[in-house]
Formats: structure tokens, C-alpha cells, sequence
């Protein structure tokens, strides 16, 4: 289990553990597609016209089919539903490993494995996100794997990195430098680029991240050097994940119906990780954008009529709760579809703002 419970006993120091928990609650945010019955058409494709009465038999080809009749729309919405929830899988694997290992200080470990997640995995579901057909046509119609390699070293890895936080549109939540220089800055000693190479091979010779005289890397664990691990990897960790669901969510309600506004409320916790983590508590400016958006959600109880505008507090408490409590009669009940219009006008800018 990733979340650090009440008097549980781990090496993390305990000024850790609400970020840890945080990231938790994040890495939840991209594992809920594959385990909520709400993306249950990402594993599920209607087709029309129906596929043929054949196309129940286990031999039948889908995706032949599908190209040898010109329908290259669904195809490529095929593809990319196999691609996207195959990938969020793997990237579960390592990422929920990692949690899991360094709340014990196991930091070489924990670092090796965010090496495939947030290079090379993220930086797919970013082209996906880009230009979904370009990429489709690179990995599936031509198939060559140095087309869609992506760990290339031509490919411009700035460029996409930009263009994709750009297409996110949202409130300046993402800074494309940042993300950036966490990824891939071979001279930047806040990069998991260097720091995984390090944790993965014992000496290293690029001049971003030599291996000190006398020293193997990740071998000397001396309490200093984990001290500093732990502090690096916890203002790396919320966010990647963060950004990770959010280009997430982008490619996938393009591919399915979001009916009940799950990627608002999720843009809005991501918000408030945001808040949590990197914000003092009487931090002028952050508490009053929170009282502006809890007076935004003002919703009518459907139980006792209770004209509910959230402090805080409340807020804070459905970033762990996903769930909005009435102030009077404390009954869980959903935002009005004011509020999340609201919602989506505040997180996702339009193409005319």
C-alpha cells in the first residue's frame, strides 16, 4: 500500500509523509483508466457499421479488417486506446514501486525506476497528445521502431515537451522549462536524467554527472546523502505525476465521454496538490484564489437545501476524500453543473482567451 497510514513506521522522515501521501492520490489519478468502470469505453470500441458476424471469432484480425476497408478513423482510435492503456499499466508497474521503496530510503532503486515512465513513456503519451495521427502512422502503419523511438537522440524532446504544455491550455499550472530541465537536462543537477543514469550504472563518465574520485554511485548511502534524495525526489515526484495525469486525461477524454466532468475535478485536485505542497500555509495569494474557487463551486444541497460555498478546508479535504460534504447535514453530494462549468472555464482556457 502507498499510503504512509497513521502510526505506521517507516524511514521517511515524517515532514515527508503528506507529500508522499499527496503523490499517492496522484498516482491514482492515472491508474483510475484502467481500473474504473467510468473508462470502461477505453477497452471497448462500437463500431459503425457494426464489424462483420465473424469478427466474434478469436482468429479474426480487427485491425485488418479495419484497413483493408478504409477505415482508418477507427483504426487509429483502436490503436490508440490498445497503446494508451497498455502503457498506463506498465508505467504503474514502475511508478508505484517506486513510492513504495523510497519511503525506505531505498533511493538508487527508487530512482532507477522512473527512468522509462517519465522519459520515455511520458514523452509518447505527448506526441499522442500533439499529433495522435502522426504518431499512429509512425508506430503502427510503418512500424519501424526508429521512427518512434523514444529515446532517439535526434528527436527534439524541447520542442515536444513545449508544444504539448502548450496544448494543455491550462492556468499556467505547468511550466515547460521546468519539465524540461527535470527530464532531460544532462547539465542540471535537479534532472532524473542524470540521476538515474547514476543509479543504474555504478561509474558514469558524462561531464552533467560524473561519478566522484573514490566513489561508486548510489553506494555510499551515507544519512546526508539520502537526507538530500528524499528532499529532491519529493519536489520532482508531485510534479511529474501531476503533469503525467493531466496529459493523460487529455488524450483519453478525446477518446471517450467525460458525462459526469471527471476531468475538471481532477484538474482541480491537482490544484490543490499544487497548493498543499508547494505553498506556505498563510500564503496570501494561494488562500485567496482558494476562497475564490470555493465561492465559484457554490452548490444547493439536495438534501437540506444548504447553499454550500467550500472553505479551505474543505477543499483540502476532498483532495484525499473525492467527495464534496454539505456544511449542515454533512451528506456527500455532486457539484452543480454551474459549478462545473465553472470548473472547466477556470482550468482550460479557450482557443479565443
Amino acid at each position: 500500500m502507498l499510503i504512509i497510514e497513521k502510526g505506521e513506521q517507516t524511514p521517511l522522515p515524517k515532514r515527508y509523509y503528506t507529500v508522499h501521501n499527496i503523490c499517492a492520490y496522484l498516482y491514482d489519478h492515472m491508474t483510475e483508466v484502467i481500473g474504473d468502470f467510468y473508462y470502461l469505453n477505453m477497452a471497448d470500441t462500437p463500431f459503425d457499421p457494426p464489424l462483420p458476424p465473424e469478427a466474434g471469432n478469436d482468429d479474426f484480425d480487427h485491425l485488418d479488417y479495419l484497413e483493408k476497408h478504409g477505415r482508418h478513423d477507427e483504426l487509429e482510435i483502436v490503436v490508440t486506446k490498445h497503446l494508451v492503456m497498455s502503457m498506463i499499466g506498465d508505467m504503474a508497474n514502475f511508478l508505484y514501486e517506486s513510492l513504495r521503496i523510497a519511503k525506505s530510503g531505498k533511493m538508487s532503486v527508487a530512482y532507477a525506476l522512473l527512468r522509462k515512465p517519465f522519459t520515455d513513456q511520458l514523452l509518447i503519451f505527448e506526441q499522442l497528445l500533439i499529433d495522435r495521427k502522426d504518431f499512429i502512422n509512425r508506430f503502427y502503419h510503418s512500424g519501424e521502431p526508429k521512427q518512434y523511438d523514444p529515446s532517439d537522440r535526434t528527436i527534439d524532446k524541447k520542442g515536444i515537451v513545449d508544444k504539448a504544455v502548450e496544448m494543455l491550455n491550462t492556468i499556467d499550472l505547468y511550466n515547460a522549462d521546468l519539465l524540461y530541465e527535470l527530464r532531460f537536462d544532462r547539465s542540471s543537477t535537479a534532472s532524473i536524467n542524470g540521476i538515474t543514469n547514476q543509479a543504474l550504472h555504478i561509474v558514469t563518465n558524462d561531464k552533467g554527472y560524473p561519478t566522484q574520485q573514490r566513489d561508486l554511485n548510489f553506494i555510499f548511502g551515507a544519512p546526508d546523502r539520502v537526507e538530500d534524495q528524499w528532499k529532491h525526489y519529493y519536489f520532482v515526484m508531485p510534479l511529474l505525476l501531476s503533469y503525467v495525469g493531466e496529459v493523460v486525461d487529455r488524450v483519453v477524454f478525446t477518446l471517450i465521454k467525460d458525462p459526469e466532468g471527471r476531468h475538471e475535478l481532477k484538474a482541480l485536485e491537482r490544484m490543490l496538490a499544487f497548493a498543499m505542497i508547494f505553498h506556505e500555509p498563510n500564503d496570501k495569494p494561494t488562500n485567496t484564489m482558494l476562497r475564490h474557487i470555493g465561492r465559484m463551486l457554490e452548490t444547493i444541497c439536495p438534501i437540506c437545501q444548504e447553499k454550500n460555498r467550500f472553505s479551505k478546508s474543505y477543499l483540502m479535504a476532498y483532495f484525499f476524500e473525492r467527495e464534496f460534504y454539505c456544511k449542515r447535514c454533512h451528506n456527500p453530494m455532486n457539484l452543480s453543473e454551474a459549478a462545473h462549468q465553472k470548473l472547466k472555464n477556470l482550468f482550460f482556457k479557450t482557443d479565443d482567451e
